[in-house]
């Protein structure tokens, strides 16, 4: 078992990547400085004053709160301690779910597999702690005689009325929480069995009643109807909302998990009881969610695992073929190769380890906007989604075009529709007017030139600063003509050699799976 920590602490290590990070620590200042939650938009210049229901104010302060004190630094040791935390519950499930002890390092490797590529300072995080904490929970109880029909527990009433309350205060990923309590709940009804039903009946009544008991009520339940309908766009616009690829664990894990569920429930004919049906109707459903979207692997890890760890401990062929010396050996020289070849690791990608990775953020050209304010600081800006919280954080008083809430679910649509074309994209621009534009500086060509000059033509906008990220634009009338003069490039290929390395950069920093 301790190999098999030991193996896992680079995952809980992988520097912070996410580029919403900032929008959080904006947030989290605001909240702050007012001393109040935010109701509206304030940050960006396309909707202000927008209704917006920050879901996830709890962990803003808590990362404001951490910055000021320990900075980078300490949001980094922060992820990494919540993971852990998260990996020390997911032992004590499949303690409490009786999963022979002989698995327990398996079964560590495969979730630290699935939380790989979510290892990042997210609220996310405090979701899936929490999710596996109500499983552990579930699974202790499960095993005691439910109270007398008539006779519920109020502390319990009370416990998970708090627990939902406070989940809902810090991402809105309590919901799989209800689903997995409904699912208890449903199975009990289906088989009769009174009186845990009425206990089932319970703590789904008092989560739910507790997850309205928040800062923002009911609206938090029709955000969550949002993202449910706005996902199909999400999904073709945003990568960790896409089905995660075929090297990803969360196939390897289905592909287990439904070859112990066959066996089980048509070779042995073992399951059959309410709670078979419960765990595998919520695997499946979680199953079914990771598949569509990446971000929920490591829930689909923590709702299988222990299910297949309990059923393989009632059938001892299978078990003592998983029990085999080679085993174990095999999966952690698996796990290594899958995590060398797959994660964002700084070592692999020639960074050095540090709290903060950028590559996907504008860090160089939000140093020159800065240094450049006084020019430039009033105008209105176009810039990707991804960069927005990040330009926002840096830059005191630039408003944004979009970021990663989802209040700009649709913005950020039509932002991707309108890129398709030079056709398109001006009428995009036409449409929002703006007067400085950050666009990717990517190897990418337009009728034989490179796709600025066809996105971004050279009459209306001038290119004022370029680097291995980003392209800045300035619309011609918008800044002063000697501040343009000394600061246009005529083309960036007049220094062929500095123009090439630069391009190099550039696409060594784009993400493998978007090249």
């Amino acid at each position: 078992m301790a190999v098999a920590i030991a193996a896992a602490v680079p995952v809980l290590l992988i520097p912070i990547q996410n580029p919403d990070l900032f929008w959080h620590l904006s947030a989290g200042a605001w909240m702050m400085r007012h001393q109040a939650l935010p109701r509206a938009d304030w940050m960006s210049w396309t909707l202000p004053g927008r209704p917006w229901v920050d879901f996830e104010w709890l962990p803003q302060l808590l990362y404001r709160a951490v910055f000021l004190r320990w900075g980078m630094t300490g949001l980094w040791l922060l992820k990494a301690g919540i993971l852990a935390v998260s990996g020390l519950v997911f032992l004590k499930l499949l303690e409490r779910r009786g999963v022979p002890k002989a698995l327990w390092a398996g079964a560590y490797l495969l979730w630290a597999a699935a939380v790989s590529h979510q290892s990042d300072l997210r609220p996310d995080a405090f979701s899936l702690l929490a999710f596996t904490a109500q499983l552990a929970y579930l699974g202790s109880v499960g095993r005691k005689a439910p109270p007398a029909h008539g006779a519920p527990i109020p502390a319990e009433f009370i416990g998970f009325a708090a627990f939902y309350s406070l989940w809902a205060d810090c991402h809105a990923g309590f919901a799989i929480g209800l689903a997995a309590l409904g699912l208890h709940f449903f199975w009990r009804l289906v088989f009769k069995d009174k009186a845990a039903a009425l206990l089932s009946g319970i703590r789904l009544a008092a989560s739910a009643l507790g997850s309205i008991f928040n800062p923002y009520g009911l609206a938090l339940w029709r955000v969550i109807m949002k993202h449910l309908s706005d996902s199909v766009d999400l999904r073709q616009n945003v990568l960790e909302w896409q089905s995660p690829p075929l090297a990803r664990a969360v196939w390897l894990l289905a592909a287990l998990s439904a070859l112990v569920a066959t066996r089980r429930f048509l070779i042995k004919r073992q399951g059959g009881g309410a709670r078979d049906w419960a765990d595998l109707s919520l695997m499946a459903l979680v199953g079914l969610l990771a598949a569509g979207s990446r971000r929920l692997e490591p829930y689909f890890a923590v709702s299988a695992l222990p299910v297949v760890g309990a059923w393989l401990a009632d059938d001892e062929p299978a078990l003592s073929r998983a029990r085999r010396p080679l085993v174990f050996p095999a999966l952690l020289a698996g796990f290594m190769a899958f995590i060398l070849a797959t994660t964002r690791a700084p070592w692999l990608s020639g960074r050095s380890l540090k709290p903060f990775d950028s590559p996907f953020v504008c860090r160089r050209a939000a140093e020159w906007l800065g240094q450049n304010n006084r020019t430039l600081g009033g105008l209105r800006a176009f810039h990707l989604w991804g960069w927005g919280g990040y330009l926002g954080w840096r830059l005191p008083g630039f408003k944004i075009f979009a970021d990663g809430r989802y209040i700009f679910h649709k913005l950020n649509s039509e932002t991707s529709q309108a890129a398709r074309n030079p056709q398109s994209w001006a009428l995009f621009l036409e449409r929002w007017r703006p007067h400085l534009a950050l666009l990717p500086n990517l190897p990418l060509a337009y009728g034989g030139k490179p796709f600025y000059r066809a996105f971004m033509p050279r009459k209306d906008w001038a290119l004022v600063y370029w680097d291995s990220k980003a392209l800045v634009f300035v619309l011609r009338g918008a800044a002063p003509r000697d501040w343009l003069r000394r600061h246009e490039y005529r083309e960036p290929e007049n220094d062929r050699a500095r123009h090439a390395a630069e391009l190099a950069r550039a696409y060594s920093a784009i993400p493998f799976s978007l090249k």
